[in-house]
């Protein structure tokens, strides 16, 4: 049994999760076409990952291109959360257990 069909048959038996993922380490450009094809078949709204994406496993060519709004978000320095919906000159978020760190640090 070729490898296309081992693959078409393990997304019919256990889903489409991670199939493609696997599959395009292994198949040629015409079968993974294939495959693709056969996968939103089985789950209509499944897409492929975008190539250059963490998702399929591989990195970008060049260089990452963010949205300019996320190349000047903020992070909180005691949780991580972003500061995005925040005033501009917010240092930390509106935990009580950060704004607390931060009066600590001040003193």
């Amino acid at each position: 049994m070729s490898a296309l069909a081992d693959y078409i048959r393990h997304a019919e038996r256990h889903g489409v999760d991670g199939v493609h993922e696997v599959a395009r380490r292994d198949l040629a450009a015409d079968d993974l076409a294939m495959l693709e094809r056969r996968l939103r078949e089985l789950e209509p709204k499944w897409r492929p990952p975008r190539a250059g994406t963490a998702q399929d496993g591989t990195r970008a060519a060049g260089p990452v291109v963010r949205h300019p709004s996320e190349s000047k978000t903020r992070a909180c320095p005691f949780c991580g959360s972003s500061l995005a919906g925040y005033r501009r000159h917010a240092r930390v978020c509106r935990r009580a257990s950060c704004r607390k760190r931060a009066q600590r640090q001040v003193r």
